[in-house]
């Protein structure tokens, strides 16, 4: 959460490159009539998506971020599944065939799990700190906000019915880890796993995990 404006964006086209490095170094078996899909999508799944989304649960998300991440996946799962633009397959219809979520979706899954890890941390630690600290009689500048985590972790919780504050009440834990309101946790959780489904972040190979502990 640290990142500047320009460091998030420098670091996010480093890892795709990292990431697309690491997809063309497997080009045979993409390109192998002898593998199933299956398996390929494993290997993509557990190869080369982890190594373009490290540390992506500190990245902010803007238009342009979404659209680099989610054109790097088109593109390689076009590859492996043969579909050429001249096929006029839709991105949506992609992702159906091969059960699995835009890549902006899933880096927004890992996001909504990394602030509800920070949610759970005592007060005095520096990372809840930092994602509840606003300075004392400060000024921005003219012109339009900077994007922000945690501006991107606000607009999160919208998309799934969540308010701030419900967000810091559905991660309270007592001091033996478990929830100090059982009800209210419950349904909170419900609601959370009813709008990632509709969100469609997780692919067949990763099971669902609770948002909350």
């Amino acid at each position: 959460m640290s990142y500047n404006q320009s460091d998030v964006e420098v670091d996010i086209r480093a890892r795709i490159g990292k990431a697309a490095s690491t997809f063309q170094r497997l080009g045979k078996i993409w390109s192998s009539h002898s593998i199933n899909l299956d398996t390929k999508l494993r290997l993509y799944t557990s190869i080369v998506i982890p190594t373009g989304l490290h540390a992506c649960e500190t990245w902010k998300s803007t238009f342009n971020i979404r659209q680099k991440l989610d054109v790097f996946h088109q593109r390689c799962l076009r590859t492996f599944l043969g579909i050429s633009w001249r096929d006029h397959i839709s991105n949506d219809e992609v992702l159906r065939r091969v059960d699995l979520g835009s890549l902006s979706e899933i880096v927004r899954q890992k996001r909504l799990r990394f602030a509800g890890h920070i949610l759970r941390l005592p007060e005095n630690r520096p990372a809840y700190k930092a994602m509840n600290w606003l300075p004392d009689n400060g000024k921005r500048r003219p012109g339009r906000p900077t994007k922000t985590w945690r501006a991107t972790f606000k607009e999160d919780l919208q998309d799934i019915g969540l308010t701030w504050m419900g967000a810091k009440r559905s991660a309270a834990t007592d001091q033996n880890g478990e929830s100090s309101s059982p009800d209210v946790r419950q349904e909170l959780e419900e609601l959370i796993r009813s709008k990632v489904r509709n969100l469609t972040v997780l692919n067949k190979f990763t099971p669902y995990r609770p948002l909350l502990p």
